[in-house]
């Protein structure tokens, strides 16, 4: 009797480490399957970190070019600021020059106003030749 007790407790032993056997097995196989389930989402999240690293890179590249162009624009908008003073001082001179007080030429205080003709022209030419010419060391007394 005791012979039989201790083969069904042998039984009953090797049964329980077969159903602590599986279970562990099933542990390791659902810990397996997670460990697999996090490779699969460390990849996409390499994937995803590599994309916005592309993403990022471009958009330094656009904000770069975009920087370029500003400063180009802003040169450009130097240059045309000193012709702009250049001329505004020219425009001043002119009115000053030109003002009731100085020249008394009003009508003449923007250039596009003092184009005159060929004939014009060349008898204002004649006549400053004229009246110079008793100054004009050039000519020979012979």
């Amino acid at each position: 009797m005791l012979n039989g007790a201790l083969c069904k407790l042998q039984h009953a032993v090797c049964l329980l480490c077969d159903v602590i056997l599986y279970r562990a097995l099933i542990i390791l196989h659902r810990t397996v399957i997670i460990l697999h389930r996090t490779v699969i989402i460390l990849h996409w999240t390499v994937i995803i970190l590599h994309r916005t690293a592309i993403i990022l890179h471009r958009t330094a590249i656009i904000l770069h070019r975009t920087v370029i162009i500003l400063h180009w624009t802003v040169i450009i908008l130097h240059c045309t600021v000193i012709i702009l003073h250049r001329t505004l001082i020219m425009l001043y001179c002119r009115e000053v020059l030109a003002s009731p007080a100085i020249l008394n030429m009003v009508a003449r205080v923007h250039w596009k106003e003092c184009s005159l003709s060929v004939e014009e022209e060349t008898s204002l030419a004649q006549q400053f030749r004229d009246t110079f010419q008793p100054f004009d060391f050039t000519e020979s007394d012979d």
